[in-house]
């Protein structure tokens, strides 16, 4: 029963099928393909190459080689680490433009340039919003015969179209400067929606970005190293910055688009930060809400601008400074964030908005954007990381104020571990000995006394909110020179090293 089954279906697929190529004309069952033109093949091919090689000739003498002295926090101390990644000389003057987490927490910068020399850098300033920052190279160390510096030209990231060939330049894995070569895949990426809303990337629990970002997500394949290096056209015109890559993904690598990369680099030049409007407030996308026009006010910040308003969440904003605005899709966030961001810090802008059935008008004022995170400091003698408290921070967590330090981490056997009730990570400092903590700073130059006290106090009374609770812990501090003891005997060290002389060596 089962091989006449098979046979039957074998039957009747054989015939489905000889029904099928049954269909196909005469025409169709001779087709002649016409002979390729090698010579028009070879003229394509030697044009290509041409075209790529002047493109990265106008970019690759401008590419550098970023290293970076690293310091950071975590498990209640500072180390120090090296992190590497690519920029690109955007000026003769030696500006240098890459990513703001090529940078961070960065100390110390060296670039190497494409005549191999290698260049200290200072950091001018960083944005993490949208994940650039920019570097100046010293060129007091550089030679007259190698100034003017190579510098790219930005190119308009609005006119790249998808099937557009781009390359992708840097340093990839710490190697020396490559070029690879891929198309633009989409110019319009979100990297952070989902379920048709737009939502926020995060470097950590407290540091956005991407906040203004749409993404030119492109093939040219990118590593580790390549981050802030330069996305270039077949003009030779720098187009984007690259950023992020997922290499288990089919090589899809993303790039801050050039249109925004120049404007937020000229800014950290001119005033070393970028300074942008807060309106206290989120944006949802109208696809999902039945409504045919504005855009969704998805939560309103207490006390902020848009609150200060009578703005609420669900009002939808149909019109801004009198112009209509209207978002369908998560893609159209980000520029009208950006657009809301660059009014004149304090500016008093009109919002025409709909609640319930009746349509109202209102001024918002802005004010200035303020950082996400705060300057962190080890208190070695102590054990543990402290935070300054941005206002980010504490709507994030809840806070009243900022007032006080936050506990980022506690190093293992430290004497802010073995307290009794021991500092955690998230409890916020108020007081020391009685005096206020207004701040980090506050808290340094406490710490400081305290320390440089001589004999050391045997306690120090800290108090500290917990979740809301306040409580008290005693602290006993040790010396800064006790800090992480040596696990092995101690042994002299001159930094010199011996080998055998033979004989035939001696002659020579």
């Amino acid at each position: 029963m089962t091989d006449g089954r098979r046979t039957v279906r074998f039957a009747v697929v054989i015939g489905a099928m000889g029904m099928l190529s049954s269909t196909a004309t005469p025409a169709q069952r001779d087709i002649r393909y016409a002979p390729i033109n090698q010579e028009k093949v070879e003229a394509l091919r030697r044009d290509l190459r041409e075209m790529i090689t002047r493109a990265r000739d106008r970019v690759f003498p401008a590419l550098v080689n970023i290293k970076v002295i690293t310091s950071l926090y975590y498990d209640g101390k500072e180390e120090k680490g090296q992190a590497v990644g690519s920029g690109t000389i955007i000026s003769p003057e030696g500006y240098v433009l890459t990513n703001f987490h090529v940078v961070d927490n960065g100390k110390k910068f060296r670039c190497t340039l494409a005549n191999k020399k290698e260049l200290p850098a200072t950091l001018v300033g960083e944005d993490p919003l949208t994940d650039l920052a920019v570097l100046k190279l010293d060129l007091s160390e550089l030679d007259e015969s190698d100034k003017p510096l190579p510098a790219a030209t930005f190119g308009d990231s609005d006119a790249l179209q998808i099937g557009d060939t781009v390359m992708a330049m840097g340093s990839p894995w710490a190697l020396s400067r490559s070029v690879t070569l891929g198309i633009v895949s989409n110019t319009e990426r979100v990297l952070a929606a989902r379920d048709d809303e737009a939502g926020e990337m995060y470097f950590d629990r407290d540091q956005r970005t991407g906040l203004f970002n749409r993404w030119i997500q492109h093939d040219a394949a990118i590593n580790p190293g390549n981050s802030g290096g330069p996305l270039v056209n077949l003009k030779g015109e720098l187009v984007g910055v690259n950023a992020r890559g997922m290499f288990f993904g089919g090589d899809m690598g993303f790039a801050i688009p050039s249109n925004l990369a120049a404007k937020v680099a000229a800014e950290l030049i001119r005033h070393g930060e970028v300074r942008r409007s807060w309106w206290g407030l989120t944006l949802k996308p109208i696809k999902k809400t039945g409504q045919k026009e504005g855009v969704l006010i998805n939560s309103v910040v207490q006390g902020g601008p848009a609150d200060a308003a009578g703005l609420r969440a669900g009002d939808l904003i149909l019109a801004i400074d009198g112009k209509p605005v209207t978002v369908w899709f998560p893609e159209e966030v980000p520029p009208l964030l950006k657009r809301m961001a660059d009014f004149p810090i304090g500016a008093n802008v009109s919002v025409k908005y709909r609640r319930d059935d009746t349509v109202q008008e209102t001024v918002v004022t802005t004010r200035k954007l303020k950082k996400d995170r705060g300057e962190e400091e080890a208190f070695r003698g102590w054990g543990f990381v402290g935070v300054d408290i941005t206002d980010h921070m504490a709507r994030q967590r809840r806070l009243d104020s900022t007032d006080g330090v936050l506990v980022d981490s506690v190093r293992s056997g430290s004497p802010a571990q073995v307290a009794e009730p021991p500092l955690q990570a998230e409890d916020v400092i108020r007081r020391i000995d009685g005096k206020p903590v207004p701040d980090l700073a506050s808290l340094v130059k406490i710490y400081r006394k305290i320390m440089d006290t001589k004999p050391l106090p045997k306690y120090v009374m800290i108090e500290f909110d917990r979740r809301g609770r306040d409580q008290l812990t005693l602290l006993k501090p040790k010396p800064d020179d006790l800090e992480n003891p040596p696990r092995e005997v101690r042994k002299a060290w001159i930094g010199v090293a011996v080998q055998p002389v033979v004989r035939k060596l001696a002659k020579q």
